[in-house]
C-alpha cells in the first residue's frame, strides 16, 4: 500500500494476525542523511500508483505461495525526512526461516519491480550557501 503519512509498527501483528504464524519479521528502510556524497534533509518519492499497488498485491500473493507467509507492505510517497522510514515490510509465517526468507524476497521484489522513484532531495546547504 502506498501512503503519505509516517510509517508505524502499531497494529502490524494484529493486521497479519493468524494463529498459525509464530514468526514475524519486520524490515524498515529509513532515509539516510547522505546521497551522492552530500548531506540531505529528506527524499521525495513518487509512484505510478495504480501499477505500484497492483505489483505490491502480486508480490504479497507470491510470498504466500512460495513461503506460506502473510506480507504487509507500506511505501511512503512525498517527502520523507532523514531517519524516517520510507518502506515497511512485515512477513508472518509459521516458522522463522520462512518469515525471514519471505521478508527478503518481498523487499528485493519491491526494489526491482515496483514503480516507486526517488524524485528529489532536500539538500543541506553547502558551506557558504544559504
Amino acid at each position: 500500500m502506498l501512503v503519505a503519512d509516517a510509517l508505524s509498527l502499531e497494529g502490524v501483528w494484529e493486521e497479519l494476525g493468524d494463529p498459525s504464524c509464530g514468526a514475524l519479521v519486520v524490515f524498515l528502510g529509513r532515509v539516510r542523511d547522505t546521497e551522492k556524497g552530500r548531506r540531505i534533509r529528506a527524499i521525495r518519492y513518487e509512484a505510478y500508483a495504480a501499477m505500484a499497488e497492483r505489483e505490491l498485491r502480486k508480490i504479497r500473493e507470491e510470498a504466500r505461495r512460495k513461503f506460506g507467509a502473510r506480507a504487509l507492505v507500506r511505501h511512503r510517497l512525498g517527502p520523507v525526512p532523514v531517519q524516517e522510514a520510507s518502506l515497511l515490510v512485515a512477513c508472518a509465517a509459521p516458522h522463522r526461516k520462512e518469515a525471514f526468507a519471505a521478508a527478503r524476497f518481498v523487499v528485493e521484489k519491491i526494489k526491482r519491480d515496483v514503480p516507486v522513484w526517488k524524485v528529489g532531495f532536500d539538500w543541506e546547504p553547502r558551506c557558504g550557501e544559504s
